[in-house]
């Protein structure tokens, strides 16, 4: 009986933070829908253009070519858009103030270089702001680029060989315009080579399922902060639950994560209220009621419930639980791939991500909204785990915490002969879980630049294909994407849904056939997985090799019907291919950092800014509650609360110094 009396007590207690956690999600709501609308009127008014590149070019016809080349590329169009610059300092002052993600400079006198062969490289500026954008965009220039000198060589190769057989300048213009046009229909028209199916049970956008599974995913690690009235309880409380009301300590536990559970879902639903508004719903997924979700979602509820109640009994107060909430959440967010998409991130992110249980809580919310059933079983026993490990570090924590002395809290407002800046001061000094979440995020900080310094960017795309051809040609590519080559469709498959691949491609054996032939029919299957964002990236890298190969025959087939013999072409061709007279581009970075290769996407600024904002929080926090208790008696707060807030954020401050000379020394 003494228990159900303890249950109705915690189901009162909850009832009480309905009203605040309302107010609260409310206002995330209200946050929710103002970025969706926000986003809407951005994208509406540049549905295909959301990254901006600037060029400088000369106005003339070839150019006006080597510009339609790169505008049709349509993983460049979901990118970026070309934007002319009047001159080379209002371009890289663009790039300074990250107005603009890149900046390629054509060179004067272009047409000149085209037409006798010594082309002067072009420059390609990438920001160093933003250098996963630069790695997709530098490897979406190198595929257009490589198809645009393709179409050079060609052209290079057949003045070679026409010009010695004698052949009329006028006749020589006209196999030119033929040249031409194959090449821009290949380009123009290479979506008909893609057969695209989404592994999502619902067919919906990887996109949408990316954002939403993220934003849920941060909601879950945050949730404490919205309902932190009823997970606070002090040693008294427990120890009097346990020994008066005879429910032990582990009761005590799965009652509360159960009833945080209960708290969480009425929070992730009032934020998709948002969903009334038309231009939010689209970007909503949709997603069936069944077993597997129901499950899921349970699981899902659990885990962040006892992840939240292990959170504040390590703390036991408000301001410090926000500290390490807020930090925990954001260093998670960045691991499990919710700030930016896993595959862009370095490899070492990727496998400390499968041990923290962010990245599982959003493979479950991408499950949800998909209906994908692959891999079930290992979410669900792996979020058990979490849930199970949870709850007895909240146990232990319990009875540790029972076997200590109590101490009487220590008022250092009473020490006499001293300041108030003294008295704070050795406040700050006493705060442990301040200091414990500072050190531990410095460390943490510390350990994921030294790792990423050393860790490449790779975006793995698998294939399966019976052409020997083919698979040396992408086996020997070098850049951002790295190709790998399964036995069978179903190895395939797998390894797209499992995530160890951004997509993967299944390549007929005529592919070839309708490259040559000019007449693309869905030769290659595109399977994605569900929330991937970066598949077109890898279809321009794939066309763009599959382009270049197919050149060879093409050219030389044509040529043959000119009566020229195919070895002559081939070898024509292939020395323009490689004498360094096409197009090419010159990489500079505006602000360049002291290694190439590793480059970090760790986000140190953010993390140090919202560091030193929630140390200044706290700090004010702190002097709201010595004015509640009638501190420091005939004291001005106005200045205990500059003292209470500087003194923190300098603190912060400090160890962000630490951090930045670790991050730009190492």
């Amino acid at each position: 009986m003494k228990i159900v009396v303890w249950l109705r007590t915690e189901w009162k207690r909850m009832q009480a933070c309905i009203p605040g956690l309302a107010l609260r999600a409310v206002i995330l709501a209200v946050v929710v829908s103002m970025t969706a609308f926000c986003a809407y009127r951005i994208w509406s008014r540049n549905e295909t253009e959301p990254v901006k590149i600037g060029y400088i070019a000369p106005d003339d016809k070839l150019t006006s070519l080597a510009l339609t080349y790169i505008k049709h590329m349509d993983a460049l169009k979901g990118w970026c858009s070309l934007s002319e610059m009047s001159s080379l300092e209002e371009g890289q002052e663009a790039l300074q103030q990250q107005e603009l993600a890149a900046l390629i400079v054509l060179p004067e006198h272009v047409v000149e270089g085209i037409m006798d062969g010594t082309n002067e490289p072009a420059k390609l500026y990438l920001s160093g702001h933003s250098k996963a954008l630069g790695y997709v965009f530098e490897e979406l220039a190198n595929a257009g680029i490589g198809m645009l000198a393709v179409a050079q060589a060609q052209i290079y190769a057949t003045d070679d060989i026409l010009s010695q057989a004698g052949i009329d300048r006028q006749e020589i213009e006209q196999q030119y315009q033929q040249i031409d046009m194959h090449n821009l229909n290949l380009v123009m028209n290479r979506s008909m080579l893609w057969r695209e199916d989404s592994i999502s049970a619902t067919g919906t956008a990887g996109a949408a399922v990316y954002y939403n599974s993220a934003f849920l995913t941060c909601i879950m690690l945050i949730a404490g902060l919205f309902f932190g009235q009823y997970c606070r309880r002090t040693k008294e409380e427990e120890r009097m639950t346990c020994y008066r009301l005879n429910v032990p300590y582990i009761v005590q536990a799965i009652g509360r994560n159960g009833i945080t559970a209960i708290l969480t879902a009425m929070l992730l639903v009032i934020p998709y209220l948002a969903t009334w508004i038309p231009s939010c719903r689209s970007w909503i997924p949709s997603w069936e009621i069944t077993g597997r979700n129901i499950i899921l979602l349970l699981l899902l509820l659990l885990c962040s419930g006892a992840y939240t109640q292990l959170v504040y009994s390590l703390t036991r107060r408000a301001n410090t639980t926000m500290l390490i909430t807020c930090m925990s959440g954001l260093i998670q967010g960045y691991l499990s791939g919710c700030f930016l998409p896993s595959a862009i991130l370095p490899q070492i992110v990727g496998k400390i991500a499968q041990f923290i249980p962010a990245t599982y809580i959003k493979a479950a919310f991408t499950m949800i909204l998909t209906g994908r059933k692959q891999q079930f079983g290992k979410t669900c026993l792996v979020l058990i785990g979490w849930i199970i490990l949870f709850t007895i570090a909240e146990v232990i924590l319990m009875h540790r915490e029972e076997r200590e002395k109590d101490i009487r809290p220590v008022h250092f407002m009473n020490k006499t002969g001293s300041s108030v800046s003294a008295i704070l001061f050795r406040r700050l000094m006493h705060r442990k879980s301040l200091w414990f979440c500072l050190i531990c995020t410095t460390i943490l900080s510390c350990a994921m630049i030294r790792a990423e310094r050393g860790s490449d960017t790779i975006l793995r795309a698998v294939y399966y294909t019976n052409e020997e051809a083919v698979q040396a040609l992408l086996d020997s590519y070098q850049g951002l994407v790295e190709f790998q080559a399964v036995d069978s469709e179903e190895e395939l498959r797998r390894q797209v849904i499992t995530g160890k691949a951004e997509c993967g491609y299944v390549i007929e054996d005529n592919v070839l056939l309708q490259l040559q032939s000019d007449d693309l029919n869905r030769g290659i299957q595109v399977l994605e997985k569900e929330d991937a964002v970066l598949t077109g990236v890898v279809n321009e890298v794939l066309f763009g090799q599959l382009y270049t190969m197919t050149s060879y025959e093409w050219y030389s087939s044509y040529m043959e019907k000119l009566g020229i013999e195919a070895a002559q072409a081939k070898e024509a061709l292939d020395i323009r291919m490689h004498d360094g007279s096409t197009f090419s581009f010159e990489r500079q970075v505006m602000q360049p950092v002291q290694q190439e290769s590793g480059q970090i996407s760790y986000p140190v600024w953010i993390i140090i800014a919202v560091q030193v904002i929630l140390c200044g929080l706290l700090g004010a926090f702190w002097t709201y509650q010595d004015w509640r208790r009638h501190y420091y008696y005939k004291r001005s707060y106005a200045g205990i609360l500059a003292v209470s807030v500087i003194e923190p954020m300098l603190l912060a401050i400090a160890v962000g110094i630490l951090t930045i000379v670790f991050y730009n020394s190492y």
